[in-house]
């Protein structure tokens, strides 16, 4: 799967945009259960949100879901590679 950031067009506060990767299940006709959203305020990377919905299947484990990686950083640092939720 290639990580494809789209612009939601959700600004709030102190944060310029919302971004997603359109390659998610969400944007193919599948249910939302979970994703990983990335935020920037004036141009630069400014947060990482995972969101799990109510949807996720009960029983489903939480922990250790892959969130896809882009080709590069702007900057040197840790980086998220999975998406963990109680």
């Amino acid at each position: 799967m290639t990580y494809q950031i789209i612009n939601t067009k959700l600004v709030s506060v102190r944060v310029d945009s919302h971004h997603a990767d359109g390659a998610s299940a969400e944007f193919h006709g599948k249910v939302f259960t979970h994703t990983f959203i990335p935020g920037a305020f004036a141009g630069k990377a400014a947060f990482y949100e995972p969101t799990v919905t109510p949807e996720y299947p009960p029983g489903e484990p939480r922990q250790g879901i892959p969130i896809e990686q882009p080709q590069a950083f702007a900057a040197a640092g840790n980086y998220p590679t999975l998406l963990g939720a109680l």
